[in-house]
């Protein structure tokens, strides 16, 4: 063993030191961290087996949430050319996306939760 820094780590630190730079870090104080980004896997982490998933479930949602926040009703056809996907696909994503935000924005009227329109403090 010669003691280099592991290439996997020193990549990470790379990555990370350049990232932060790019969002105006100095670069001496992005390479400290990028280093203890780092040293933390490398004491947390080290010596096991990992999987690194490749996270596509997650840009997919990025990009139908990126699809939802620029339709404005009559652009379908620029998305279906700039996503690559079909009009239908399109309308579904808008679909899905939207009732996943409505579901977040407004309470459900049938879970149980009662809702008074007494003022606080008031009895009914």
């Amino acid at each position: 063993m010669n003691g280099e820094y592991p290439e996997l780590l020193a990549d990470l630190a790379d990555q990370v030191t350049s990232r932060l730079c790019d969002r105006g870090m100095t670069a001496e104080d992005a390479k400290v961290i990028g280093r203890d980004v780092a040293e933390h896997v490398r004491k947390h982490w080290g010596g096991m087996l990992l999987y690194v998933p490749i996270g596509r479930a997650h840009e997919l949602s990025q990009r139908d949430e990126e699809i939802w926040k620029r339709f404005d009703g009559k652009n379908h056809h620029e998305l279906v050319r700039e996503f690559k996907l079909s009009e239908q696909q399109i309308y579904q994503i808008i679909k899905k996306v939207g009732t996943v935000k409505r579901a977040h924005s407004q309470p459900d009227m049938f879970s149980g939760g009662v809702v008074s329109s007494a003022p606080s403090g008031s009895r009914p």
